[in-house]
Protein backbone atom coordinates (compact mmCIF):
# COMPACT_ATOMS: atom_id res chain seq x y z
CA UNK A 1 0.00 0.00 0.00
CA UNK A 2 1.55 3.37 -1.05
CA UNK A 3 0.81 6.03 1.15
CA UNK A 4 -0.63 9.37 0.19
CA UNK A 5 2.76 11.23 1.17
CA UNK A 6 4.76 8.71 -1.10
CA UNK A 7 2.29 9.80 -3.79
CA UNK A 8 2.80 13.07 -3.55
CA UNK A 9 6.36 12.82 -3.82
CA UNK A 10 6.52 10.53 -6.67
CA UNK A 11 3.98 13.19 -8.57
CA UNK A 12 6.86 16.22 -7.27
CA UNK A 13 9.50 14.30 -8.60
CA UNK A 14 7.75 13.90 -11.93
CA UNK A 15 6.68 17.23 -12.20
CA UNK A 16 10.57 18.42 -11.48
CA UNK A 17 11.58 15.74 -14.15
CA UNK A 18 8.55 17.64 -16.93
CA UNK A 19 10.36 21.01 -15.80
CA UNK A 20 13.95 19.98 -16.67
CA UNK A 21 12.67 18.33 -19.99
CA UNK A 22 11.10 21.51 -20.95
CA UNK A 23 14.17 24.28 -19.99
CA UNK A 24 16.96 21.12 -21.97
CA UNK A 25 14.50 21.43 -24.71
CA UNK A 26 14.39 24.91 -25.25
CA UNK A 27 18.62 24.47 -24.26
CA UNK A 28 19.09 22.34 -26.73
CA UNK A 29 17.33 24.49 -29.10
CA UNK A 30 19.53 27.86 -27.89
CA UNK A 31 22.44 25.70 -28.32
CA UNK A 32 22.17 24.71 -32.09
CA UNK A 33 20.72 28.43 -32.89
CA UNK A 34 23.39 30.31 -31.29
CA UNK A 35 26.25 27.72 -33.16
CA UNK A 36 24.24 28.75 -36.54
CA UNK A 37 24.43 32.35 -35.30
CA UNK A 38 28.37 31.84 -34.85
CA UNK A 39 28.96 30.40 -38.36
CA UNK A 40 29.08 27.09 -36.66
CA UNK A 41 27.38 23.59 -37.04
CA UNK A 42 25.31 21.88 -33.95
CA UNK A 43 23.45 19.29 -36.16
CA UNK A 44 23.85 16.17 -33.47
CA UNK A 45 22.77 14.54 -30.78
CA UNK A 46 20.13 11.93 -29.67
CA UNK A 47 17.11 13.99 -29.07
CA UNK A 48 16.14 16.76 -31.69
CA UNK A 49 12.98 18.23 -31.78
CA UNK A 50 11.04 16.01 -33.51
CA UNK A 51 12.27 13.18 -31.57
CA UNK A 52 11.66 15.08 -28.45
CA UNK A 53 7.82 15.80 -29.82
CA UNK A 54 7.48 12.54 -30.72
CA UNK A 55 8.12 10.36 -27.38
CA UNK A 56 6.20 12.98 -25.23
CA UNK A 57 3.23 12.75 -27.28
CA UNK A 58 2.71 9.35 -28.00
CA UNK A 59 3.51 8.39 -24.63
CA UNK A 60 0.73 11.02 -23.22
CA UNK A 61 -1.71 9.10 -25.65
CA UNK A 62 -1.16 5.49 -24.57
CA UNK A 63 -0.89 6.49 -21.38
CA UNK A 64 -4.51 8.04 -20.88
CA UNK A 65 -6.07 5.79 -23.95
CA UNK A 66 -4.44 1.92 -22.66
CA UNK A 67 -4.43 3.73 -19.25
CA UNK A 68 -0.50 2.71 -19.38
CA UNK A 69 0.01 4.99 -16.00
CA UNK A 70 3.75 4.42 -16.03
CA UNK A 71 4.48 4.99 -19.80
CA UNK A 72 4.41 8.65 -18.99
CA UNK A 73 7.18 8.73 -16.41
CA UNK A 74 9.57 6.19 -18.27
CA UNK A 75 9.14 8.73 -20.86
CA UNK A 76 10.13 11.46 -19.48
CA UNK A 77 13.00 10.23 -17.72
CA UNK A 78 13.98 8.85 -21.09
CA UNK A 79 13.63 12.10 -22.80
CA UNK A 80 15.27 14.12 -19.83
CA UNK A 81 18.41 11.47 -20.47
CA UNK A 82 18.58 12.34 -23.93
CA UNK A 83 17.85 15.42 -23.77
CA UNK A 84 21.11 15.97 -21.07
CA UNK A 85 22.90 13.65 -24.09
CA UNK A 86 22.34 15.97 -26.53
CA UNK A 87 22.93 19.29 -25.09
CA UNK A 88 26.23 17.71 -23.91
CA UNK A 89 26.72 16.28 -27.51
CA UNK A 90 26.17 19.76 -29.19
CA UNK A 91 28.37 21.85 -26.52
CA UNK A 92 31.68 19.38 -27.27
CA UNK A 93 30.80 19.90 -30.97
CA UNK A 94 30.36 23.70 -30.56
CA UNK A 95 33.23 23.92 -28.34
CA UNK A 96 36.03 21.79 -30.70
CA UNK A 97 34.82 23.88 -33.83
CA UNK A 98 35.75 27.34 -31.72
CA UNK A 99 38.69 26.25 -29.90
CA UNK A 100 42.04 27.51 -31.13
CA UNK A 101 43.40 24.16 -31.24
CA UNK A 102 40.47 22.78 -33.31
CA UNK A 103 40.65 25.40 -35.80
CA UNK A 104 44.21 25.12 -36.21
CA UNK A 105 43.92 21.36 -36.65
CA UNK A 106 41.36 21.06 -38.73
CA UNK A 107 43.17 23.95 -40.94
CA UNK A 108 46.30 21.46 -41.22
CA UNK A 109 44.63 18.57 -42.05
CA UNK A 110 42.75 20.51 -44.70
CA UNK A 111 46.39 21.39 -45.84
CA UNK A 112 46.95 18.30 -46.00
CA UNK A 113 44.14 16.97 -48.21
CA UNK A 114 44.70 19.74 -50.34
CA UNK A 115 48.82 18.70 -51.02
CA UNK A 116 47.89 15.26 -51.24
CA UNK A 117 44.95 15.86 -54.12
CA UNK A 118 42.25 14.54 -52.07
CA UNK A 119 39.22 15.92 -52.36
Amino acid sequence: VVSRDEKRRAARLIAGVALFCLISGSITSYVKARAEGLGLSANTGLAERAERLVLTLVAAFFDDVLDLHWLLPSALWLLAVLSLVTIVQRSAMVWKQSHPHALAKAAAAESAKAEAGTP
